[in-house]
């Protein structure tokens, strides 16, 4: 800090903290039964005392195996530190892995690059057999498998992105610290990438962190349909607690457990080939890491556990090959360079040699092939369980997948922080009065902070509408053609005079006039998002009367572009289009609607009345220009910013614009007058008439003669126009 150096006191932490995380590193240290509690302060006497159980020459390296379990035991150790204080540990992990990379010969890591090369063409035309493999009883048959462990999901958690893990996958991947994917990793609890996508969290601010819960409804559901899946899940994770706990024979028992309901679930394979190996039984441990990698081919850590019981059992080029074989299809998330260049090092010291090299090459990349064969081809496979995805009928209860706000079947479900699921459209009208979660009351700042800047269309829950899809297609169809039905007559809002058009009871608007609007009433924030959405973006505007009414006559605006902002606000640019007059009333949802009638000028096809009507407009839009002229130079510019553009020129051909030319309304937005004069030009459908009443509302200052004998002029004093207009 500050170029000075460390301290002593600083010094001894970062030693402290290495010495620690290294021993999570040694798979000595990592699997030996104790446990030591250190509070959210990182106290240096519990580092201390951790680092001094351990023992062996490697304290200060990195040992092969376990090191995919750096991150869990961190997390073991330090359960109650603070979000803030994992990044840092994060850190060091990193910085004792980049350090111990260092330390590997050139040789080795020529070797390595050589062997990936070479099995990485090897395994290309294997490709479309290995995607088959990986499919295999998954998604393809309509089970909701995890991306990361390819397993059934119980406890499915939804992201914001809209992908869903595993809740046991989602918490490894969110605080790993050596396995985050694309070189990213999470470094604040409130941004964090998605494992599967890689789009990242929206930032919420400081204390509205949530931690993710499973979907309820999903959770629920699988629970009845996959009564196995959900009792293999409970002891696999009984066993997972007894052997962070450091008590693998008790681990051991319930994996055994989970296994006698018959689901043959890999990650009960793989924990419980790890416990073997901690307790040493390296012949059961094999047997374990064999039937993982035949039920699971092409999942990184199953090879990475058989990588390290080979390697403990002395057999260096097969636990090679494991290694490879973990590092291909992982796609560079998992790194086990390390380890790899370690084996080369201190256990292959012909690694110098040409020919060497040449043939410890040819029989890694053969032992992948063989091994990856052997391991496709095999017969066993997820049971007939799961081949079998049909549910019984009498599982399958519709109301059970319906919307708490709508009492409809979820229509585009998202899942928020909580795990509750709503429609999109129900979640948006929520959103538009309060930030929690209609159920639980639970604050959700990622969900409200993606309905703000994408206008209600947050992300979909992508395996629950899946689900939806699969066991209540007719449901969905009948209300998908609904929905297009309602989306079809929406987009003639505006258009025909046959369909209800909303009214946002604002300002004077008027026809080819630009009306910017700033919408932040929960109702109108919900009319804009619904003209929005239907594709007609159109919608009425009228001026406000007394009584809470609104005038009979307004204009349509079209929405051309909209800006929300980080609280649900919205600032949009709107255009008029036509007049109208309001024939009968309602409301909807909170804002006022109405059957209208459009209104149009009367068409002037004489010619001599043509004639007649552009000399007219010629003569009031010269008695226009002047009356603007004789206005102060800050009332002009008053003027032009209370109209929102500048003054138009005159139209040639006035007879042919259905609500007259522009410039005309441009002067009627601009006079000092009251609005309901304003409405009176709005009523009419005869042009002429129009002109007639601009002129006569434009009053040309008369001149006169002062007192002191210089010429003044005053303006009637009925159309004065003030600064405050």
């Amino acid at each position: 800090e500050g170029g000075g150096g460390l301290t002593n006191t600083k010094q001894s932490f970062f030693a402290r903290i290495g010495a620690l995380t290294a021993a999570f590193i040694n798979p000595t240290a990592l699997l030996c039964p104790w446990k030591v509690s250190i509070n959210a302060d990182l106290h240096l006497e519990g580092v201390e005392s951790m680092a001094s159980n351990v023992s062996g020459p490697e304290v200060g390296g990195l040992s092969p195996g376990c090191v995919m379990d750096a991150h869990q035991g961190l997390r073991t150790v330090f359960p109650g530190a603070r979000s803030s204080k994992r990044p840092f540990i994060c850190t060091v992990v990193r910085r004792i892995l980049g350090m111990k990379m260092a330390t590997c010969s050139q040789s080795s890591r020529t070797l390595y690059i050589n062997i990936k090369s070479a099995l990485d063409a090897a395994l290309r035309p294997l490709a479309g057999v290995m995607a088959a493999t990986t499919v295999r009883g998954g998604e393809s048959a309509g089970t909701p498998v995890c991306p990361l462990c390819r397993c059934l999901m119980i406890r499915p958690v939804c992201l914001p992105c809209g992908h869903s893990l595993c809740k046991p996958c989602l918490a490894r991947s969110t605080n790993n610290p050596l396995f985050c994917g694309s070189g990213r990793h999470r470094t604040d609890p409130v941004c964090a990438r998605c494992p599967r996508c890689q789009q990242s969290w929206p930032v919420v601010p400081p204390g509205m962190e949530e931690d993710r819960r499973p979907t309820v409804v999903l959770q629920n559901a699988f629970i009845r349909w996959y009564p196995g899946w959900a009792e293999c899940c409970k002891y696999r994770e009984e066993g997972n607690r007894f052997a962070q706990e450091g008590n693998f024979a008790l681990a051991v028992q319930y994996y055994h457990k989970a296994l006698e309901t018959g689901i043959p679930d890999h990650r009960v394979l793989s924990n419980r080939s790890r416990a073997y190996l901690a307790m040493e039984q390296l012949s059961e441990a094999l047997v374990d890491t064999e039937l993982c990698c035949k039920l699971k081919p092409t999942w990184p850590k199953g090879h990475f556990r058989r990588g390290a019981v080979l390697e403990s059992l002395g057999r260096w080029e097969e636990s090679l090959a494991a290694y490879f074989l973990c590092l291909h299809f992982s796609s560079g998330s998992t790194d086990v360079t390390p380890i790899i260049c370690q084996i080369i090092d201190r256990h292959l010291p012909d690694r110098n040699c040409t020919s060497f090299s040449f043939e410890l090459t040819s029989r890694v990349v053969e032992i992948c092939r063989s091994r990856l064969a052997a391991d496709c081809s095999s017969t066993t496979d997820f049971s007939e369980e799961e081949k079998d995805d049909k549910i019984p009928h009498h599982l399958l209860d519709q109301s059970d997948f319906e919307c708490i706000l709508c009492t409809g079947l979820l229509d585009k479900p998202v899942t928020v922080a909580c795990g509750h699921s709503f429609c999109q459209h129900c979640l948006s009208r929520s959103f538009d009065h309060t930030p929690f979660c209609p159920v639980c009351r639970s604050p959700l700042a990622e969900g409200f902070v993606q309905y703000a800047r994408m206008s209600g269309k947050m992300n979909v829950d992508e395996l629950l509408e899946r689900v939806l899809h699969k066991h209540f297609r007719a449901a969905c169809e009948e209300k998908r053609r609904q929905k297009e039905a309602e989306r079809a007559h929406k987009l003639m809002v505006g258009v025909s005079e046959s369909e209800e058009l909303p009214v946002f009871v604002c300002t004077m608007a008027f026809p080819s006039l630009p009306c910017p609007l700033h919408v932040f009433e929960p109702q109108y924030r919900l009319m804009l998002r619904r003209c929005v959405e239907s594709g007609g973006r159109r919608f009425g505007m009228c001026y406000p009367i007394d009584g809470g009414s609104f005038s009979s006559y307004g204009t349509v605006l079209y929405i051309n572009t909209v800006e929300h902002t980080a609280d649900g606000r919205s600032l949009i640019t709107t255009t008029g289009e036509k007049r109208f007059e309001v024939l009968h009333r309602s409301t909807c949802d909170g804002y006022n609607t109405g059957m209208v009638r459009f209104i149009e000028d009367e068409p002037v096809t004489n010619p001599w009345e043509i004639v007649s009507l552009r000399s007219l407009q010629e003569e009031v839009f010269d008695h226009a220009k002047q009356w603007l002229e004789a206005l102060p130079v800050y009332a002009r510019l008053l003027l032009t910013q209370t109209v929102c553009c500048p003054l138009p020129g005159i139209d040639p051909h006035p007879e042919n614009c259905p609500s007259g030319p522009m410039w005309v309304w441009w002067y009627v937005n601009a006079l000092p007058t009251n609005p309901q004069r304003k409405i009176a030009f709005l009523k009419l459908t005869s042009l002429r008439e129009r002109l007639l009443m601009l002129k006569d509302s434009l009053h040309l200052p008369i001149p006169t003669v002062s007192a002191n004998g210089y010429d003044s002029r005053e303006v009637h004093s009925g159309h004065q126009l003030t600064a405050t207009h």
